[in-house]
């Protein structure tokens, strides 16, 4: 999982990828938000709800006006998110955008567009 961490680090303070989500316990948050914010990031932290003992959180990060945007848009579970702000996360999180744009149109062609 660190190294992962460190990947993307790498590759937003390079411009590689916009912003970055990682899922993890919640006991190694603490050594992840002392790397982010080490390196100058922001981030945003989301609390998973599990039965199991250990918690699972999700784990935002990257320059703090995306950041910003990732704290407005997610307000929920990620599989709960209207198409709309599932759409903005997968562009921000630097998904192939002929693809977040092929699935898009997809959802919306099943079913109206939500409030």
């Amino acid at each position: 999982m660190f190294s992962v961490l460190t990947t993307y680090i790498y590759e937003i303070k390079k411009g590689v990828k916009p912003c970055a989500l990682i899922t993890l316990d919640k006991n190694r948050l603490e050594f992840a938000i002392k790397k982010i914010e080490k390196s100058g990031l922001f981030y945003f932290v989301q609390h998973l709800k599990n039965n199991a003992q250990i918690q699972k959180i999700n784990l935002f990060f990257g320059e703090r006006e995306i950041v910003k945007v990732l704290e407005k848009i997610i307000t929920c579970d990620l599989n709960k998110l209207c198409r709309e702000h599932d759409f903005m996360l997968g562009i921000l999180l630097g998904y192939d955008i002929k693809k977040q744009c092929e699935r898009f149109l997809e959802i919306t062609s099943k079913k109206p567009i939500s409030a």
